[in-house]
């Protein structure tokens, strides 16, 4: 089973767009699926226009949390809570249209995770600038090979949740650590979209500073991983 898993915050305006566009891509699989939604503690309504969009669509889940925790914490709960082998995510902004969620599956017979890459972002000149000193830093401190980072749109073999550690601030660094671990991960380029409505939730300080904060923890769980090999002939 497919379960797309879908956070969102204060996206009311896009969420009657989101729900069609996901509906149209499910009803191509093959495989059967579920469509998780994950509301972080909305105060614009969106948690009761979702139900009500999604009131006679089977297959279709909305998951409230009490309050906005952010979003590692809503993409954890909806990761544990989603029932499929398989898993995708993505944002409820439309910018990663969901449409590209079929592309990325027909790689994943290659590898662990298929994540997006991000071509033509459709960002400010800032929101660009700082995403590339973030990414710049990281890969210099995790060694990573990991083109963009925070695109959110992906896919992956449930095992490799292993990966996503229960702290906030750790979905930044999903997949630097899945590589650490040994999972396969395979980059795909994916269009990127100007928001239609809304305002991001996030601006240039919790962009650099917070994950750079994130990223001395995430360099001393490296530094201490446990490490060790069997010689030749053990039995």
């Amino acid at each position: 089973m497919l379960s797309i898993v879908c956070p969102f915050y204060n996206e009311k305006e896009n969420l009657p767009i989101l729900v069609e566009r996901i509906g149209k891509v499910v009803a191509g699989l093959q495989e059967s699926w579920e469509v998780v939604f994950v509301d972080d503690g909305s105060t614009d309504g969106g948690p009761e226009t979702m139900a009500t969009l999604i009131a006679h669509q089977p297959g279709f889940r909305l998951l409230r949390l009490d309050r906005n925790y952010g979003l590692t914490t809503a993409l954890y709960a909806g990761l544990r809570a989603a029932q499929g082998d398989v898993l995708a995510t993505l944002d409820a902004d439309l910018q990663n249209p969901p449409e590209e969620i079929t592309k990325l599956l027909a790689f994943l017979k290659e590898a662990d995770i298929v994540t997006g890459v991000r071509a033509k972002r459709q960002d400010t000149w800032l929101k660009k600038i700082s995403s590339k000193i973030a990414n710049t830093v990281r890969r210099a401190v995790t060694k990573d090979h990991i083109q963009d980072i925070a695109c959110t749109l992906r896919v992956f073999k449930r095992e490799t949740l292993e990966a996503f550690y229960p702290y906030n601030g750790m979905h930044r660094f999903f997949l630097a650590i899945a590589e650490r671990q040994g999972f396969k991960i395979k980059q795909v380029p994916v269009t990127h979209a100007p928001r239609l409505y809304g305002k991001a939730k996030y601006g240039v300080l919790n962009r650099i500073v917070g994950p750079l904060s994130d990223l001395c923890v995430v360099r001393w769980m490296f530094a201490k991983q446990i490490r060790y090999r069997f010689k030749e002939g053990t039995v």
